[in-house]
């Protein structure tokens, strides 16, 4: 039995905040943290006629590249994610209070080539999103 809150978060968050459309292709990127609620998206973009694909990252990753990557491999842009960027219509990135509480644990120890990264703006433009109010 599915939680009805997480049905209408994914109600709100497919046909309001992001206003997905018949036809639309859906970039959903997140943790596995956030996997209910993600199902539903899922299942309300499908809903909603959109074509919905999920990029799940494991906790850590993130941290072991930043801590052990070099300058070109910093900046490089993977595939993946360009052609999110480039060619979808709509991205849906939810973050989760065990993400948003682990930066500040190892972000003082990045080196200082990194800080730029830890910047909110993306480099390249993002495709068509809203805030979720």
């Amino acid at each position: 039995m599915t939680d009805i809150r997480l049905q209408h978060m994914a109600q709100v968050l497919v046909r309001y905040s992001l206003g997905v459309k018949k036809g639309d292709r859906l970039a959903i990127t997140t943790g596995p943290v956030a996997a209910p609620l993600i199902r539903e998206v899922v299942r309300e973009a499908l809903r909603a006629g959109a074509h919905p694909e999920t990029f799940v990252g494991l906790p850590g990753v993130q941290e072991i590249v930043f801590k052990e990557a070099s300058d070109e491999q910093l900046t490089y842009i993977p595939a993946s994610f360009r052609m999110i960027i480039e060619e979808y219509e709509t991205m849906l990135q939810p973050s989760s209070r065990s993400v948003i509480y682990c930066i500040p644990t190892w972000s003082a120890a990045l080196p200082n080539r990194c800080a730029g990264l830890l910047q909110c703006s993306p480099p390249m433009p993002m495709p068509r999103t809203r805030r979720c109010r």
